[in-house]
C-alpha cells in the first residue's frame, strides 16, 4: 500500500474509532451499575436550584422594599424617653437600625445585653409588672452570643440575624410546599408569605423569623417522616415562642392518615411510638419555659403572672370574642364568628386538603390556637405570619383561573396588595409616631 493510500485509511478509520469510543463512554455513563448523575437528575437539580434562587431573590427584594419603607416612614418617629415603658431614650427619627429594635425588639435587647431578671419586678399593689420573662429565650441567647463574638450592637446584630433566619425559612417554606404541591405552588406561597402585612416583622430584632423558620422544619420533617430530627425541633420551638401546644393535633393528624394510608410503607409499631411521642412531647414541652421560669424566680406561677401584665390579663378562650364585642358591639362578634366560619368551610373543602396533613393541619389548628389563648391585638398581624398555608388558599383560586392572563393579574394584584398594607403597618404599628403608643 502506498504511503497516501495508509494516510487515507487511517483518516478514515480515525472517525469510526471516535465514534465507537463516544458510544463506549455513553454506555458506560447509562450504565446502572456506575454511580453517575443522569441527565433527568441533573435537570431536576438544576430546577430546585432555580426554585431556591426565586425564593431568595423575592425574599431579598421585599426586604429591600421593607427598608425603603421604614427610611420613609421612620422620619415621623418620636423622640422615646427613658421614663416611658421598656424604651430607651432616642431622639426623633433615630434611623432603620434603631426603629427595627422598636416595642418587642426592646424586650430582646435588654435579654441579649443583661439577661433575665431574679426578682419578678411588681408595682404598689403587688402585682407583677410587664418585664422579661414573657419573652422566650433562644432568640435574645442566639443574639447575645453574635453580640460577644463580634462585639457588634444589638441595634445592628438583632435584625441582621432576622433577616438571615428569614432567608432560611423561605427556603424551608418553599421545600415543603414544593413536596406537597408542586414548585409552581411553593413559588406562589413564597411569594405571599414575603408580602404579607407583618412580613416586615422578619427584618426586625423579633423572634419571627427564628419561630417561622422552626414550624416550617418542624412540618417539613414530619412530612418526610424524620422524627428524632422534628423532636429537636419541637423543643427549641418550645423555647422560642409559645405556640408548640398548636403543633400536638398536626402529629395526631398525620398519624392518623398515615395509619389509613395505602401506601406500600407500613406505619410500624415503632413509627406509631415516634409519632405518639412526638405529639406527647408537643404537648410537654409547652410547659418547659414557664418550669424554667418558676424554677429561677421562685414563683409557680411566675409566667403566667407576667404574661397577665400585658393589656388586662390573660383571657384564654374568650378574649378574641369580648375583643371584638367592646369594639364594634354585637355587629362586630356577629362578623367576626361568619370570618371564622367561611375560613374553616373553605379549609373543609377537598382542595385543601390536598395539601396533605401537615400544612392542612396547620392551616386549622394554628389559627384556633391563636383566637383560643390570645387577645386579638395589634400584635395578632404578626402572629398571624406563622398560619402561612393559608396563602394556599390563594393559591388555589388563582391556579383555578383558566386563562393565564387573568392568573397573572390575580397573582399581581395580592402581591402588590400585600406590598401596600406593608407600608401601612411599618408607618402605623412598627413606627412609633404618637404617644398614644407608648403608653401604657
Amino acid at each position: 500500500m502506498l504511503p497516501t493510500e495508509a494516510l487515507s485509511a487511517e483518516s478514515e478509520a480515525r472517525p469510526r474509532l471516535r465514534q465507537q469510543q463516544e458510544v463506549a463512554l455513553v454506555s458506560v455513563l447509562t450504565s446502572s451499575q456506575t454511580p453517575m448523575i443522569t441527565t433527568e437528575s441533573v435537570v431536576r437539580r438544576l430546577r430546585s436550584l432555580g426554585g431556591v434562587g426565586f425564593v431568595i431573590g423575592v425574599y431579598a427584594l421585599t426586604r429591600l422594599f421593607a427598608l425603603a419603607v421604614v427610611v420613609i416612614a421612620g422620619r415621623h418617629q418620636i423622640p422615646l424617653q427613658v421614663n416611658l415603658p421598656v424604651y430607651r431614650s432616642t431622639g426623633a427619627a433615630p434611623g432603620y437600625w434603631t426603629i427595627m429594635t422598636n416595642w418587642d425588639g426592646q424586650w430582646y435587647g435588654d435579654i441579649a445585653s443583661h439577661g433575665y431578671p431574679f426578682d419578678l419586678p411588681r408595682d404598689w399593689a403587688g402585682h407583677v409588672t410587664q418585664n422579661a420573662w414573657a419573652f422566650h429565650p433562644l432568640y435574645p441567647l442566639l443574639v447575645a452570643g453574635l453580640m460577644w463574638v463580634t462585639g457588634w450592637s444589638f441595634a445592628f446584630v438583632g435584625p441582621a440575624v432576622s433577616v438571615v433566619l428569614g432567608a432560611v425559612a423561605m427556603v424551608v417554606l418553599f421545600r415543603l410546599v414544593q413536596d406537597a404541591l408542586g414548585t409552581t405552588a411553593a413559588r406562589m406561597a413564597t411569594a405571599f408569605t414575603c408580602t404579607f402585612i407583618s412580613a416586615p416583622v422578619l427584618q426586625a430584632a423579633y423572634a419571627e423569623s427564628l419561630a417561622l423558620l422552626l414550624v416550617c422544619s418542624c412540618l417539613l420533617l414530619l412530612r418526610r417522616r424524620r422524627y428524632a430530627w422534628m423532636a429537636i425541633a419541637i423543643v427549641l420551638l418550645a423555647l422560642t415562642r409559645n405556640v408548640v401546644l398548636a403543633m400536638a393535633p398536626v402529629i395526631l393528624l398525620h398519624g392518623v392518615v398515615r395509619s389509613r394510608s395505602q401506601a406500600d410503607d407500613e406505619f410500624t409499631a415503632h413509627d406509631r411510638l415516634a409519632v405518639g411521642g412526638l405529639a406527647a412531647l408537643s404537648v410537654a414541652a409547652t410547659g418547659l419555659w414557664p418550669a424554667i421560669t418558676s424554677v429561677v424566680t421562685g414563683e409557680a406561677s411566675a409566667y403566667t403572672q407576667t404574661s397577665g401584665a400585658w393589656n388586662g390579663g390573660l383571657h384564654l378562650l374568650v378574649g378574641w370574642p369580648l375583643k371584638f364585642l367592646a369594639m364594634t358591639g354585637v355587629l362586630g362578634l356577629v362578623m367576626f364568628l361568619l370570618l371564622l366560619f367561611c375560613l374553616y368551610g373553605l379549609l373543609a373543602g377537598p382542595g385543601a386538603r390536598r395539601w396533605g396533613p401537615e400544612l392542612w393541619g396547620w392551616a386549622v389548628a394554628y389559627p384556633a390556637y391563636i383566637v383560643l389563648a390570645t387577645t386579638f391585638l395589634s400584635s395578632s398581624l404578626r402572629f398571624m405570619l406563622l398560619a402561612f398555608p393559608l396563602s394556599l388558599l390563594a393559591v388555589d383560586l388563582i391556579r383555578s383561573m383558566g386563562s393565564r392572563v387573568v392568573r397573572r393579574c390575580l397573582m399581581g394584584l395580592t402581591v402588590c396588595g400585600g406590598l401596600a398594607l406593608q407600608w401601612i403597618w411599618i408607618a402605623n404599628f412598627l413606627v412609633i409616631s404618637g404617644p398614644a403608643q407608648v403608653l401604657p
